[in-house]
């Protein structure tokens, strides 16, 4: 026997019980999207931003945050202080100036980086930093990189890894009379390097004596041809790497499982390239979309919401309108006229409509009209006519009605008035508006040769 439980036993058992449901439900629901979520990503908590520069996945900061088993993706955060925070890429020792991902203009993702400025190794006292080497990282140099050497009569000479040789000179000896110095810019050459590349070196021949040769490694666009001497005093150029995910990585085995040259993922919204040469995968959003691909967040741009007032997307009068992946570009008064002209058809239409309507019950109450004219004839109501205007007649034999007055009389002929039926038709009682009790013989089917015969019933 079960000793007996009051009612508030039993409830707080029932809430425990729902509850534990509650838990269990809830760590079943965690697990799955833990379970869900591809092993090759971030850990939760991860830091996103070093120095006021965001750090997007596969770069990551810590361990758990970079792209799994490749060592080239951690950055980091290098600091005295919290206010003077550096991103650093930790194996290369550079640091990171910005992080980017393609869009419309740019085709590739962007490492931009400071590249440490490289000078011959006979200047005594102003030696600075060596090529940094990328061989067998995701890295590389872009076609937009240039070979940039000053000083005066100056050669550089750069040999890549599979021996190709690219260099420039400057052919101006040292002049006291230019400032002094072979340090200001028109003592100065570029190349472009081959893009793709990885690791090179730099040899120097010429240069003046006690004069020192300087190679930069910059972008095309960034040649500082202004303020050389503060660059040069910084020991560091901006230049900006190439960055993809290798293909033996599992998330790229993940987003591209054939090895495909080419994919496009339109659930998520993102494309990705495969590349022979460096064997890495360089994914991106689809136009119209921002985000990152490789956590599979491209979302779609509002392009009306972003655009510039002093440059708007579309021409005067006509209106821009986001759409999934893009925008159109629609005339707000043609749409404003459509929709006049919609309402202003509707009406005419119900007009119109109506017009037919009064029409037909015209036509017909017309038609009732004769053909009741016709049946009163027919039935012999001329020859009612003669009687009550003969003077045998009387007045008071008899009244013409019309058929609204015996509707009204009988209630529109209703059953609860039959007083009985004739050879003729069905006699109803029949109250006129003055009171009066009448007896009203509504016809069936009348002979013509019996017509006589229901004028006098």
């Amino acid at each position: 026997m079960f000793p007996k439980m009051n009612h508030h036993c039993i409830l707080a058992m029932l809430l425990f019980l729902l509850l534990l449901s509650f838990g269990f439900s809830l760590v079943i629901s965690i697990e799955s999207s833990l379970l869900a979520q591809p092993s090759s990503w971030p850990t939760p908590n991860c830091t996103k931003a070093c120095g006021g520069i965001d750090i997007p996945y596969p770069f990551g900061i810590g361990p758990g945050c970079f792209l799994k088993d490749e060592d080239w993706f951690e950055i980091e955060c290098q600091s005295s202080a919290p206010s003077q925070a550096i991103p650093v890429l930790k194996k290369a020792q550079l640091e990171v100036i910005n992080i980017s991902f393609p869009n419309d203009v740019v085709s590739y993702s962007r490492l931009n980086v400071r590249y440490p400025i490289i000078s011959d190794p006979r200047c005594m006292g102003n030696q600075t930093g060596s090529p940094v080497s990328l061989l067998g990282s995701p890295f590389s140099y872009s076609e937009d990189t240039v070979l940039f050497t000053v000083g005066c009569n100056a050669h550089a000479l750069l040999t890549t890894s599979d021996n190709q040789e690219y260099g420039c000179g400057t052919d101006d000896y040292y002049n006291p009379s230019r400032n002094g110095s072979c340090l200001n810019g028109t003592n100065s050459c570029f190349i472009r390097i081959p893009s793709m590349s990885e690791e090179f070196m730099v040899a120097f021949t010429g240069g003046a004596e006690g004069n020192c040769t300087y190679v930069l490694l910059t972008d095309r666009e960034w040649l500082p041809l202004q303020n050389l001497q503060s660059i040069l005093d910084q020991k560091f150029s901006p230049l900006g790497l190439l960055w993809g995910i290798p293909s033996t990585a599992s998330l790229a085995s993940r987003m591209n499982p054939h090895n495909l040259s080419f994919i496009e993922n339109r659930e998520h919204n993102y494309s990705c390239n495969g590349d022979d040469r460096m064997d890495h995968l360089y994914c991106r959003c689809s136009s119209g979309f921002r985000g990152n691909p490789y956590m599979e967040t491209c979302e779609d741009i509002d392009e009306c919401a972003e655009q510039d007032k002093d440059n708007p997307r579309c021409d005067y009068g006509l209106k821009c309108v986001n759409k999934r992946g893009g925008f159109a570009c629609v005339d707000s008064w043609r749409k404003a006229r459509f929709v006049l002209i919609g309402i202003g058809s509707a009406l005419g239409a119900l007009l119109l409509l109506f017009m037919i309507w009064r029409l037909h019950k015209f036509i017909k109450k017309r038609k009732e009209i004769k053909l009741r004219k016709k049946f009163f004839e027919r039935n012999g109501g001329l020859l009612l006519q003669q009687q009550l205007n003969s003077p045998e007649g009387g007045l008071e034999k008899g009244r013409i009605f019309t058929l609204m007055d015996l509707v009204v009389a009988t209630d529109n002929f209703n059953k609860s008035r039959v007083l009985g039926h004739g050879g003729q038709g069905t006699v109803y009682k029949g109250m006129l508006i003055d009171g009066r009790i009448v007896a009203i013989k509504k016809s069936t089917a009348v002979d013509e040769g019996m017509l006589e015969q229901f004028i006098n019933e």
